[in-house]
């Protein structure tokens, strides 16, 4: 094995086990990658970590963290982080758990994100947080959540971005009684297409696009379409820099959330990975707004990678009668299996939404509008 080979290990072992991390925080006991797709020379390894990653889960105390259905609560009395005073918990991420806090230095509210017990105890996963920090620090874009600062207090590292008051897509999808209006799904998508085109031009795909990664700005009033909020997208802890050189390797890893991965994702198949896989992820989304829920839903991780390697997702028209003919085509053209049959690029996706949006005629072939 050259340098180049253990380096690529490397950064599986540490997407392997940040998956199955996220899993635990989930409540899921399952491995979200089959033994049989993970490479032969870690197998050994994960094992006993994943066995460790177990062991912390059941030794915490059953009180760190709120039931899913309480909101977290205030924290008592002061606690700080270096330059941050910690005011309560905003949630909990596979890679973190993320505060409101105070910014004494330039005297403002900042969502601070702080790596998980695991990651102090295991270096893969607090070089997978800090990575987030590297990815996004350089990124301007009012689809995108900044980061405002990133550091150490002690044996503590942490990120500090934007606070975003109106809590995430995932939240605000539970919390409606009322079906999303098509003229908001397509609205929605456009702005976090136009986030997804700017992040593309940077060289970096996210592949881990989903709701609870998309958080809520709430506007004084709403836009044109209806909308209460700009959604910003947040969390590059499952990004790639594409400059950063990682020698391609016969073995896949499977990274990402399954409801909403692309079939290459499902797969590990790394090579395949590109801009089609966000443009996938992004109508999953919009499946999801549309007909209510994802486009493959299962017994369990594996079965929903099943199904999006194997199966074809229903036409949400049938979920849900009376949906524009149009934006399901644009939808579905995003979740084709093939990826040249997809959008090959946000902006295309971005523009077949303003199209509908304006009331023009998609092609039912193309998806591009007709003359």
């Amino acid at each position: 094995m050259n340098a180049n080979d253990a380096v690529s290990l490397e950064e599986q072992f540490a997407n392997l086990l940040a998956a199955y991390d996220e899993a635990l925080a989930d409540g899921r006991a399952d491995t979200p990658t089959p033994e049989a797709l993970v490479p032969p020379p870690l197998r050994d390894r994960l094992r006993r970590a994943w066995a460790c990653l177990q062991r912390l889960k059941q030794d915490r105390p059953s009180s760190s963290s709120p039931p899913p259905s309480s909101p977290p609560l205030p924290l008592a009395g002061e606690i700080r982080l270096g330059r941050f005073e910690l005011r309560r918990e905003l949630g909990r991420g596979g890679f973190g758990i993320v505060f409101l806090a105070w910014d004494s230095w330039m005297r403002r509210e900042v969502a601070l994100k702080v790596p998980r017990l695991e990651a102090f105890l295991i270096p893969e996963l607090r070089r997978r947080f800090l990575h987030e920090a590297r990815v996004a620090a350089g990124l301007n874009h009012p689809g995108i959540v900044p980061i405002y600062a990133a550091g150490e207090a002690g044996a503590v590292c942490y990120i500090a971005t934007a606070y975003c008051p109106g809590g995430n897509l995932a939240q605000w999808l539970s919390a409606r009684t009322d079906p999303v209006s098509p003229r908001q799904a397509a609205a929605l998508i456009v702005a976090l297409a136009e986030a997804v085109r700017y992040i593309h031009e940077h060289k970096i795909w996210h592949r881990d696009i989903k709701p609870s990664n998309i958080l809520l700005q709430p506007l004084p009033s709403p836009t044109v379409d209806g909308l209460p909020f700009t959604p910003r997208l947040t969390d590059f802890g499952l990004a790639k820099l594409l400059k950063a050189h990682t020698p391609p390797t016969k073995y896949g890893t499977v990274l990402g959330t399954p409801a909403y991965m692309a079939p290459e994702q499902a797969a590990g198949r790394l090579q395949k990975i590109g801009p089609h896989t966000d443009v996938y992820a992004l109508g999953a989304v919009l499946y999801e707004l549309l007909a209510g829920w994802p486009p493959f839903r299962g017994a369990d991780s594996l079965d929903v990678l099943r199904q999006v390697s194997e199966d074809n997702p229903v036409p949400p028209h049938r979920l849900r009668p009376g949906l524009p003919r149009g934006l399901e085509r644009i939808c579905l053209k995003c979740l084709e299996k093939q990826p040249h049959e997809r959008y090959a690029r946000a902006g295309e996706l971005a523009a077949d939404l303003r199209r509908f949006l304006d009331g023009q005629a998609i092609a039912p072939e193309t998806g591009k509008s007709r003359p």
